[in-house]
């Protein structure tokens, strides 16, 4: 929680300025070498996630992208001790598929968002019409009133209805990038019994629990075969 408060606080001061950066089969390769690290010392999976989706460029593809998406999905699926997830912005379609699932437990940021796609993209499809950040601020008001519509993509609905989290961690007034001391004390603040509660458990309960987390959330919305 240190790290994205300080994060958060850079952010704030604009140390830094946030951009998303589409994830390469190299990134995956990288995090896959870290969960390695991680098992070896018996060390439990905190997974921050944040992207629009990973890289979808021809290069990525032939490298390989799909492949090291499903690897990341079966790592984190077989990892013997607790993986919490937690959505601190925006879950994209592929990408945010790796970090951001309901696991041994998870949570959303109060105002994070999950789409199939980036909202720009959404909107081109169901609009016709392209707006991105060089669009003119007319154009940008536009797409953020599309955004705000979308419920289905609301923290409330991934805990309430399609059962894909357990938590939403407040972030006060304006977003979290406001406030970063209070959001790593609420995230503090359930992480700390949460992985204390999953610490007891043993590795095949906890895998068969983990399975059946995400077999439950996969069913929300499907439709049952027919009667013939």
């Amino acid at each position: 929680t240190h790290v994205l408060e300080s994060y958060l606080l850079k952010i704030r001061t604009g140390e830094i300025k946030k951009a998303y950066d589409p994830q390469t089969p190299a990134d995956w390769e990288y995090l896959l070498n870290m969960f390695s690290l991680a098992e070896e010392q018996q060390l439990p999976l905190i997974l921050f996630g944040d992207t629009e989706g990973a890289d979808c460029k021809q290069a990525s593809e032939d490298a390989g992208q799909l492949t090291k998406l499903a690897e990341v999905i079966k790592a984190t699926n077989r990892y013997p001790y607790p993986v919490i997830s937690i959505n601190i912005g925006m879950k994209g379609s592929g990408g945010g598929e790796t970090l951001i699932a309901p696991l041994d437990a998870a949570a959303d940021l109060e105002n994070a968002m999950s789409f199939v796609a980036a909202a720009s993209v959404m909107y081109w499809i169901e609009t016709g019409r392209w707006i991105d950040p060089s669009s003119p601020p007319e154009k940008q008001e536009e797409l953020r009133r599309f955004v705000l519509q979308l419920r289905d993509a609301t923290a409330e609905v991934r805990r309430d209805k399609l059962f894909q989290i357990d938590e939403i961690i407040l972030e006060g007034p304006g977003g979290a990038h406001l406030h970063p001391e209070f959001v790593s004390t609420n995230l503090r603040s359930w992480i700390v019994p949460t992985l204390k509660m999953l610490k007891q458990l043993d590795q095949e309960i906890l895998r068969s629990r983990r399975r059946e987390r995400q077999q439950r959330a996969r069913q929300v919305g499907t439709v049952p075969n027919l009667q013939v």
